[in-house]
């Protein structure tokens, strides 16, 4: 078992003439992982972090017919469920590990809209909750300090379609990707 604390680093991504910018923010990891042997390992994981969005239209020519729209700044809560398949090997107090799998990032808008400087009401300008599938990397390394205590720091990062949170700008229908460097620790059963 495991917690970690991360950075989530976000990529803006330009498509159908929007530009979405999600707001890098912390956020904390929760692992339950189960090694068998060094190439047979599994963990379930959650992830937790503030996903505030900003939304606004590619500079012309390629904003297409939503040029005059205005920004829109979109508070919102990211998370993500995973399994992974993890990789390692012990040697003496160190286990380097290797994760790939496949997850959920679940971005849920905290329905407080703004536009361009104002707050308006979440009726005008609907938002959506938001599941993507997502696909999981990473790799790290764990330095036992005890039997069962040990820190951990390692680097994930998630694959997924952008999250359309606004109906006032079209999807996007592109992939994005978040990079989460963290550091914590680890119990061993």
């Amino acid at each position: 078992m495991g917690f970690s604390f991360y950075e989530a680093m976000n990529s803006t991504t330009t498509a159908m003439g929007v530009t979405q910018t999600p707001t890098n923010s912390g956020g904390g990891m929760f692992e339950l992982r189960h090694i068998h042997s060094p190439f047979i390992g599994y963990e379930f994981s959650y992830s937790y972090n503030p996903a505030d969005q900003t939304v606004v239209p590619a500079p012309a020519p390629a904003c297409g017919s939503i040029c005059n729209t205005p920004p829109q700044r979109i508070p919102s809560k990211g998370s993500t469920v995973g399994l992974d398949w993890v990789i390692s090997k012990k040697f003496g107090a160190l286990r380097p590990f290797a994760v790939g799998g496949l997850g959920f990032f679940i971005d849920q808008p905290a329905y407080s809209v703004t536009v361009g400087q104002t707050p308006v009401p979440t009726n005008r300008y609907p938002e959506n909750d938001v599941v993507r599938p997502s696909w999981i990397y990473g790799g790290g390394l764990d330095l036992a300090i005890s039997h069962h205590l040990g820190f951990r720091v390692q680097y994930r990062a998630l694959i997924y379609h952008v999250p359309n949170l606004s109906d006032l700008y079209p999807a996007q229908g592109v992939y994005t990707q978040t990079r989460m460097p963290m550091g914590g620790v680890f119990y061993a059963f």
